[in-house]
């Protein structure tokens, strides 16, 4: 795959624009790995994010910092092209997911050149089969159950999917913009007992279930979030708001005090939330009430009806960006657009916003 492609991918989950987060390549003698056998190797080890052909892009957990890894499968070579978010102090997240992954290839690659020793006497060769049958009815077994999981996951896949259509979710850290689906796998006794000679037996088969329950955890909490800021009532935001440590007031709008004159109008917002700050003093922001001062005192929180409206008023806002009329930072969570204050600098922006948005994606 091009360069400019890979790019784009890993840019879906890391802002790659950023000097500290920039992609860095590496590479690896292919030890007789295919794409099938990568996956076997990294699955528990790395979430899988998109499977392409002879490539797959992957999450790896490095000290709770996730590194995003293109991983291209050649005949000769397996080549990763990785990046992750840095702070001030780069710890070298993207490399040390590499490093990681190419671990995991090798341990891989070693399982799978494994052979059973040959085996002599015809008494021996008896118990043998007859553990094979076992361990392979054992992974027929296993398969069963991974399926079934399988299925289950597929299913909260699709849920997810569809339900993003009419959410904006890019703002919210972790949380991907849609879930590709497991295969499932064939149970029969043959491909069974191909399985236990290539080391992917029933012990193997229950621990990537195991993974799976995991993920689809993960997932279901993921459909409760986006569920939970798609034109959320009135009352869950300013609940919502009051978890927030830094906001110190709240004051919701009215028809007859709406400043913008949206409420209740077509493409216009359900609610709007305004709220000051312990952090920002508003005694110079003009105005007798909150919501005279407006975002100036700290910022609002406007609930639209779909995404295409929150995008639509986001646009709007972004056009006074850099000019004597900007109000401050704004973006579209869920189907709200999240403001700030002007007068907050760009890191206070940022902070007050990232709390904001935890607090509305949490599942309790």
């Amino acid at each position: 795959m091009a360069e400019d492609k890979i790019r784009d991918l890993i840019g879906q989950y890391i802002d790659i624009s950023k000097k500290r987060n920039q992609i860095i390549t590496d590479t690896m003698k292919n030890p007789g790995m295919d794409q099938l056998h990568v996956r076997d190797s990294i699955f528990g080890n790395a979430k899988i994010l998109e499977e392409l052909k002879n490539a797959y892009l992957v999450e790896v957990d490095v000290k709770a910092n996730p590194a995003i890894i293109y991983i291209d499968i050649q005949d000769d070579t397996i080549s990763f092209y990785a990046s992750a978010e840095e702070g001030l102090i780069k710890q070298h997240t993207a490399e040390k997911g590499v490093k990681a992954l190419k671990k995991f290839i090798k341990t891989g690659a070693q399982k799978k050149t494994k052979s059973l020793a040959k085996i002599i006497t015809p008494s021996i060769i008896v118990v043998v089969v007859l553990a094979i049958i076992i361990v392979t009815s054992r992974t027929i077994s296993a398969t069963n159950m991974y399926n079934t999981l399988a299925g289950k996951y597929n299913a909260s896949a699709d849920d997810y999917n569809k339900a993003v259509e009419t959410v904006d979710v890019e703002s919210i850290s972790g949380m991907p913009v849609s879930y590709n689906k497991i295969k499932m796998e064939d149970a029969s006794f043959v491909s069974a007992l191909r399985n236990v000679f290539s080391g992917n037996g029933g012990g193997k088969i229950s621990k990537d279930c195991a993974t799976i329950k995991e993920i689809t955890n993960n997932l279901e909490s993921n459909i409760k979030i986006v569920k939970q800021i798609e034109a959320p009532q009135i009352e869950w935001v300013v609940k919502r708001l009051g978890d927030v440590d830094d906001i110190k007031d709240v004051a919701n709008v009215s028809k007859d005090d709406d400043p913008d004159m949206m409420l209740g109008k077509d493409g216009g917002y359900l609610s709007c939330t305004y709220f000051s700050l312990n952090s920002l003093d508003d005694n110079n922001v003009p105005g007798n009430t909150l919501i005279d001062k407006g975002t100036d005192a700290g910022g609002a929180i406007e609930v639209y009806k779909n995404k295409a409206d929150a995008d639509a008023r986001e646009k709007y806002l972004a056009g006074f960006d850099n000019t004597l009329l900007y109000s401050g930072s704004h973006v579209v969570v869920g189907t709200m657009v999240v403001r700030t204050s002007y007068i907050l600098t760009d890191q206070q922006q940022v902070d007050i916003t990232d709390k904001i948005i935890k607090s509305f994606t949490k599942t309790v």
